[in-house]
């Protein structure tokens, strides 16, 4: 079998790219082991417009949020799955100051976009610490990462595009103008298997880091649906249901769960909540984190064929689309790369390593 693009790896980064190259009219193989742990799997998959403890726009956001939503609504339709939840975010503010610089950023053409409403009374003074109101933001939501990728394998298994293996990169045979692996024969390879990029020598130079993340289920009898969001996350799952989270682990990066991060989640949850909660799960994932907080795009110093996709982080579901279409249209030679996320900026790495 001959394909243009062998993908590995089917997290949020290889799925969007598949399915943009699939729309260039590109023969695809995806593949990935849905055995094998996958962070993009148990993300809580919220978009954000707004974020960090200072409220700020999130990086390239308005470029990422025009289509973060038109994105995954279209799949939606193509993939007949449900996956896409609009339902904004609520945002408590810690002060008067903090208050009174939001009512001016709501009238600020560069948030504005992003403000649906700037309370100054509590969203519900005996459920949440909020007495001085809170920031309601738009182009926010989340995105259930499980079905979606789901439904994504359906489809690409449907048409021929997927295949359920682990890759091995002993396996693979690089050519001036094309690879093979285990009688696939592809003309580009790319890698987009998250924190799997580290155990392999092609990209292993790149300083790609493991964020272990870890996240709560728990029940309670809030009805809300919205999510909340200050120091820590509540996103509604279904039947009094809230995902809760997450952490951010570089120093112990395994996929067990842990006493000190569920403490860890609880106590920013009694910051924000003051209901009671009963765990009902712990959910642990590993997630690609890059030096300089941008993903790693392009081709491989040495190979032509070979590129990378990855380094999403904790803002895959944001990222992706807007990045998978600037993948795409570099892999068919429509546009290069923009210099803050091509992997060029790292190349003395790889040289110091493998030039001397």
């Amino acid at each position: 079998m001959e394909v243009d693009f062998l993908i590995i790896g089917q997290g949020l980064a290889g799925t969007t790219l598949a399915f943009e190259l699939l729309d260039k009219g590109k023969k695809v193989m995806v593949m990935a082991d849905s055995k094998q742990p996958c962070a993009s799997k148990v993300a809580a998959g919220l978009y954000n417009p707004i974020t960090g403890n200072r409220l700020v726009k999130t990086w390239k956001a308005d470029s990422l949020f025009e289509i973060v939503e038109p994105y995954y609504q279209s799949l939606e339709s193509m993939l007949d799955a449900k996956f896409v939840h609009p339902i904004g975010i609520y945002r408590p503010f810690t002060s008067i100051d903090e208050q009174n610089d939001w009512m001016a950023k709501s009238a600020d053409p560069q948030f504005s976009a992003y403000v649906a409403k700037v309370t100054s009374h509590p969203h519900d003074s005996h459920l949440f610490h909020d007495p001085y109101g809170g920031v309601h933001l738009r182009k926010a939501g989340f995105i259930d990462t499980t079905i979606f990728l789901e439904a994504s394998k359906k489809y690409l298994e449907a048409k021929g595009c997927f295949t359920e293996e682990m890759f091995h990169e002993d396996n693979l045979s690089i050519a001036n103008t094309s690879i093979s692996y285990k009688g696939l024969k592809a003309n580009n390879l790319v890698l987009a298997q998250g924190v799997g990029a580290q155990h392999g020598n092609l990209f292993s130079w790149l300083p790609l880091h493991e964020l272990k993340g870890e996240i709560l289920e728990v029940s309670t009898s809030l009805g809300s649906n919205t999510i909340f969001n200050r120091g820590c996350f509540m996103l509604p799952a279904g039947n009094e249901r809230w995902r809760v989270g997450s952490t951010y682990n570089w120093r112990q990066p395994d996929y067990l769960p842990t006493e000190q991060g569920k403490k860890e989640i609880l106590e920013k949850l009694n910051y924000l909540y003051k209901g009671s909660v009963e765990i009902t799960n712990h959910m642990v994932g590993i997630r690609p984190s890059t030096k300089d907080r941008r993903p790693f795009l392009g081709k491989h110093p040495a190979h032509e064929n070979i590129h990378i996709f990855n380094g999403l982080g904790t803002k895959g579901v944001s990222l992706s689309p807007f990045f998978a279409r600037e993948m795409a249209d570099y892999l068919v030679g429509q546009k290069p790369l923009s210099k803050e996320v091509s992997i060029e900026r790292y190349f003395s790495l790889y040289f110091e390593r493998n030039v001397g």
